[in-house]
């Protein structure tokens, strides 16, 4: 079933909504193991477009069948995509819920770094950094990486900027991920810091080919992306680069139909016709 996967996913990065839905059909019909990454499939696609209470309900259907089949691997990456679907929606409880059942469920880097950072932005840092002393005590290269990643962002929403840079500096020499060079970016960009941000964004989009599968674990993953073209936009425009108006009109392309409404796509309509600073 794995066959169907990149094909879908190569579709989706293209903007053929409709042919990667018709592929993750065909996904669906090799039997229970296909049904199961299908079903994630199309939540992912939802969450890539925004519309993460559309994507809630294929993930809440999802995880019941897979709870009921004993299918631990996709029930743990059902509850992670759940959790961030959930914290996108506002309700901040069946996140934290919905993340600390993922973090139960496997050890995997897939899963934990996004439920540390789903916990992160639901005030839950303590239990975030548990899961990076996981990752450390792996002893393992990428995941003592992710747990900079992890640390790094429980350091920016402290405040703690300059321990934020120097974590995720860390991890990129441990191993340079997508998910490194996109938070340094956004954090360069919160912090008025265009010119590096813009350096480490630009590079994440030339990169973008990973965030189908940003784990290497044949799991969809491309709802990652967008809120890339957001802070690369931003970049762009506070430092004059003509460029600014694609890279939001990218980003408002996959985001104007959010459900529920994206805050970052209300910002950039209001930001699309300012001149820079």
């Amino acid at each position: 079933e794995l066959a169907f996967l990149p094909i879908a996913l190569s579709k989706l990065a293209k903007g053929d909504f409709e042919g990667a839905l018709e592929t993750y059909g065909q996904l669906e019909q090799t039997g229970p193991s296909g049904a199961a990454l299908a079903r994630f499939g199309r939540a992912d696609l939802e969450m890539y477009r925004g519309r993460y209470r559309d994507a809630l309900k294929i993930l809440e259907e999802a995880i019941l069948l897979d709870q009921k089949a004993g299918n631990t691997g996709m029930l743990a990456q059902d509850h992670v995509a759940a959790a961030e679907a959930y914290l996108a929606v506002g309700d901040k409880k069946r996140a934290v819920a919905a993340a600390r059942k993922a973090a139960a469920l496997s050890s995997h880097e897939s899963v934990l770094l996004p439920a540390a950072l789903v916990l992160i932005q639901a005030g839950q840092d303590a239990e975030a950094e548990k899961i990076a002393l996981a990752l450390d005590n792996m002893l393992q290269s990428h995941t003592t990486a992710y747990a900079r990643l992890i640390r790094a962002e429980i350091a920016a929403v402290k405040g703690r900027y300059g321990e934020a840079i120097e974590l995720l500096r860390d991890s990129i020499k441990r191993r340079d991920t997508w998910f490194a060079r996109f938070l340094l970016g956004k954090l360069y960009a919160e912090t008025d810091h265009f010119a590096e941000a813009m350096a480490e964004l630009d590079l994440g989009l030339k990169r973008r080919g990973e965030t189908t599968d940003v784990f290497f674990y044949d799991t969809p993953s491309l709802r990652y992306l967008p809120p890339a073209y957001y802070w690369l936009a931003r970049a762009q425009q506070e430092t004059g680069v003509a460029d600014a108006a694609k890279s939001y009109g990218q980003f408002l392309a996959l985001r104007e139909t959010a459900d529920p409404p994206d805050p970052l796509a209300k910002d950039a309509r209001r930001r699309v016709s300012a001149p820079a600073r």
